[in-house]
């Protein structure tokens, strides 16, 4: 039998956004979803922790060296996996499961194309990379392996960053939320394992995380095909339906060049700050990691009202999106507030997980 010859049923992780209190809704997909981005910036985070705090300034320049280069070369196409978040939720609202099963099987099916692509062209060119954002000689070589694990390992992460867009766009945080939880906890411990008992330094770190990513996708594949709505991914369904490709790029360029101009500006400021010294990059590289921790709970709304006004959009209730939209931006206003507060008067005590070097943290 057909997966759609019977009845469809809601994945039970799911929130319906079409119907209840428009903010509740959102508060309740927003909860899980802001705890998983928080565990996912765990990843890199630890890691710059971890040398940080074990092998010294350097070393955390070094996993700093290259994120603004990975970032760059991974960020246009994860925003333009926003485009299939869109197509997603609107096939959800509607109860298009047959158009959903399609939209995952081509966005699944370009991921791993374009990972591919760039992890071929990645590894062999990370220290040419390197060497056009002015990295200093004396944390080159630790530099270049981060990166390298880092391509070697990239269709992993931008795997499960799909496979999270698929959850959410059906309205359901919970479960890429749970994989963070088992893949961030293997990722503390194999990044103790590798630096302090096998004293790997830079290349722990990478393993470590290249690891847990590869545990994300195995848990976040294994869940999509026991989900209770009728979305699976089989062999037989890695294929691309042009219609669909189509939608999903032109909803998705837009993210994905605004995504791109915030990289390149990253790569421009991290091209001039690398010919101050490691003091200077170790420096940047935690106030980055907090900066990255203070903004994630107005990106969560953000995700979450894309997937609210896409879920009502497809049910064709958009009178539902405006008072959403407006709650939105006034509960984000006054978290950001209280953040930059405490950042004011207070933001030498996170700066200080990352390294007591006083140099660095001044």
């Amino acid at each position: 039998m057909s997966a759609f010859s019977k009845p469809a049923r809601l994945n039970r992780g799911s929130i319906d956004m079409t119907l209840g209190n428009p903010m509740m809704q959102i508060l309740r997909f927003s909860i899980p979803l802001l705890l998983g981005n928080i565990l996912q910036q765990l990843y890199n985070t630890v890691d710059s922790m971890v040398v940080g705090n074990f092998v010294g300034s350097g070393a955390l320049a070094a996993v700093g060296a290259s994120g603004p280069v990975i970032n760059l070369l991974v960020s246009f196409f994860l925003g333009i996996s926003v485009g299939t978040g869109i197509v997603i939720s609107q096939a959800y609202g509607a109860k298009d499961f047959e158009r959903l099963q399609k939209a995952v099987g081509t966005v699944i099916t370009v991921t791993i194309l374009v990972a591919l692509v760039l992890m071929a062209a990645g590894i062999p060119l990370s220290q040419l990379l390197l060497r056009l954002v002015n990295t200093p000689e004396d944390i080159m070589a630790e530099s270049t392996v981060y990166m390298q694990i880092t391509f070697g390992g990239i269709i992993f992460l931008m795997l499960f960053n799909v496979l999270s867009g698929i959850f959410q766009g059906i309205g359901d945080s919970i479960s890429p939320f749970i994989f963070l939880v088992i893949s961030c906890g293997i990722n503390i411990l194999l990044d103790l394992l590798f630096v302090i008992a096998f004293d790997w330094g830079v290349a722990g770190v990478a393993w470590a995380t290249l690891f847990a990513q590869l545990c994300s996708v195995v848990f976040g594949l294994f869940r999509i095909n026991r989900t209770d709505a009728p979305i699976h991914l089989y062999l037989k369904d890695l294929r691309i339906s042009k219609e669909l490709l189509k939608v999903i790029l032109r909803l998705g360029i837009p993210s994905g060049f605004q995504n791109s101009l915030s990289a390149i500006g990253n790569i421009i400021v991290q091209t001039m700050l690398n010919s101050f010294g490691t003091v200077i990059i170790a420096a940047n590289i935690a106030v980055i990691k907090i900066d990255s921790f203070c903004t994630m709970p107005m990106m969560t709304f953000g995700s979450a009202i894309a997937v609210y006004a896409g879920q009502n959009m497809g049910a064709a209730k958009p009178g539902r999106i405006k008072e959403a939209v407006r709650t939105t931006l006034i509960v984000s206003t006054a978290i950001s507030i209280l953040i930059s507060a405490f950042l004011f008067f207070f933001g030498e005590l996170p700066l200080q997980l990352f390294t007591r070097e006083s140099a660095v943290v001044q």
